[in-house]
């Protein structure tokens, strides 16, 4: 009797345990299920975004028209620059001419008073 009811008992743990173990590998395959559908969910959005943002890039002409205004705006940047360069060596020039007859207007005062 003894022996039954131990025989019982062990036998009772093992479906216990086989309904657990069951219980373990039934929620094992929801998880990976789940763990495949969020990566397929996943590479969709990925690829939706990505279309869609060379969708835009394409809109903007593959940023041509921005590079192409960048680049004459620093092509007139360069000639303005060139420009004032050459119009402060005339100046200088002027100041340089201007300074030599005040020097000789002076010396000729200077020489007219003495």
């Amino acid at each position: 009797m003894d022996t039954t009811r131990r025989l019982d008992n062990v036998y009772y743990s093992i479906l216990e345990k086989v309904s657990i173990l069951q219980s373990t590998i039934g929620s094992l395959r929801d998880l990976s299920n789940q763990t495949k559908e969020l990566g397929e969910s996943f590479d969709s959005d990925a690829n939706q975004v990505k279309n869609e943002i060379q969708e835009q890039i394409n809109t903007f002409g593959g940023f041509e028209k921005q590079n192409q205004r960048i680049e004459s705006l620093e092509y007139r940047i360069k000639q303005s620059k060139e420009r004032t360069d050459s119009l402060t060596q005339r100046l200088d020039a002027a100041r340089g001419r201007v300074g030599a007859l005040e020097s000789q207007e002076a010396e000729v005062q200077a020489t007219i008073t003495c």
